[in-house]
C-alpha cells in the first residue's frame, strides 16, 4: 500500500504571489519607484559634480597655483549646485520632525559657506550626496537579492 504524500500550503506564500506579477517577478508601485529612482539620480549628479569641483579646485590651486576667484569658482558651483538642494530637503526633513545626522552635516554646509571655508562644505556636500547614493545602492542590491530568494521559495511543502 502506498500513501500519497501530504502537501500543505506554506505560511506567507499567498502573500508574496498576490504581490507578483507573470513569472513571480514583484510588481512594486510605480509612484514609489519614480520618486526614489529620482532622488537616487538626483543625489548621484549631486555626488558627481562635487568630486568634480573639488577635483578642479585642487588642480587650478595646487596644478597652476591661481588664486582668488579662479580657484574657488568650483567650489561655488558645488555648494550652489550640491549643496542648495541638501539644505532644502533637511529643511523639509526637519519640519516634518524627521531629525538625524543629516542636519548636522547640513549644518556644517551653512557654517563652512558663512566662514568662507568653502573646500570643507563642498566636501561635507560630498558626504551627505555620496553616502545617500551608496546607502541608496546598498538597499537596491539587498532587495534584489532578498527578491531573488523569494522567488525560490516553494509555495508546497510535502511532510
Amino acid at each position: 500500500m502506498v500513501q500519497a504524500p501530504i502537501v500543505a500550503e506554506v505560511p506567507g506564500v499567498g502573500e508574496i504571489a498576490s504581490k507578483t506579477g507573470p513569472g513571480g517577478s514583484p510588481q512594486p508601485q510605480a509612484s514609489s519607484i519614480s520618486t526614489a529612482d529620482g532622488q537616487f539620480r538626483r543625489d548621484l549628479l549631486i555626488a558627481a559634480v562635487a568630486i568634480t569641483g573639488i577635483a578642479a579646485h585642487l588642480t587650478l590651486r595646487f596644478g597652476f597655483g591661481s588664486h582668488g576667484l579662479a580657484q574657488a569658482f568650483p567650489l561655488y558651483v558645488v555648494l550652489v549646485f550640491g549643496g542648495l538642494p541638501l539644505i532644502f530637503r533637511l529643511i523639509q526633513k526637519s519640519l516634518a520632525r524627521g531629525f538625524g545626522s543629516d542636519l548636522l552635516a547640513g549644518i556644517s554646509i551653512i557654517a563652512s559657506a558663512l566662514m568662507g571655508q568653502f573646500l570643507v562644505g563642498s566636501i561635507v556636500v560630498l558626504m551627505l550626496s555620496g553616502g545617500t547614493v551608496l546607502e541608496e545602492f546598498a538597499t537596491r542590491r539587498v532587495s534584489s537579492v532578498l527578491e531573488a530568494l523569494s522567488r525560490r521559495m516553494p509555495e508546497t511543502a510535502h511532510r
